[in-house]
């Protein structure tokens, strides 16, 4: 069996930090999916219901988890996650944005590292079988109880 490539595993993490902040904030999941090439994506629910920062650090968290667990990062999920930010921020200066994407940043961090055991169990389901629906992970995944951000 050949050892995963530094991309597939950069984007298994990507995606499970992803997974796990819209989880904390009560979001719905179904499929997730990582790529040799490092690509990646998640079904999640929409996140207009949740305040302003929570929204942000659901698109922030595939980076924080990256840089929680050093493993490599793809410069293009990062951007991709930063213009899911700009589509429902147009009004914001560059400035204010990025300060946003900062707290946000920070938020999600403290929601991965209180979850580090369950992002990294699924970032290694994902590394395995590539492609999930969050309901075929057995034991189901848990989080633990925190009071970071304004969780449902």
């Amino acid at each position: 069996m050949t050892q995963p490539g530094s991309e597939l595993i950069g984007a298994a993490y990507h995606e499970a930090g992803h997974i796990i902040v819209a989880l904390h904030y009560g979001l719905e999941v179904g499929l997730i999916v990582v790529r040799e090439n490092g690509d990646g994506g998640s079904d999640i629910s929409p996140t207009r219901h949740l305040p302003f920062l929570d929204r942000v650090a659901v698109c922030m968290a595939g980076g924080a988890a990256q840089q929680h667990f050093q493993t490599p990062s793809m410069d293009y999920a990062m951007l991709a996650d930063y213009a899911m930010v700009c589509t429902f921020t147009p009004e914001m200066t560059g400035e204010e944005r990025e300060a946003a994407i900062e707290k946000a940043f920070v938020l999600a961090g403290n929601i991965i590292q209180q979850n580090s055991d369950e992002v990294a169990r699924l970032a290694k389901i994902l590394i395995a079988r590539r492609s999930i629906n969050l309901n075929e992970v057995e034991p189901p995944v848990r989080l633990k109880s925190t009071s970071v951000g304004s969780k449902r």
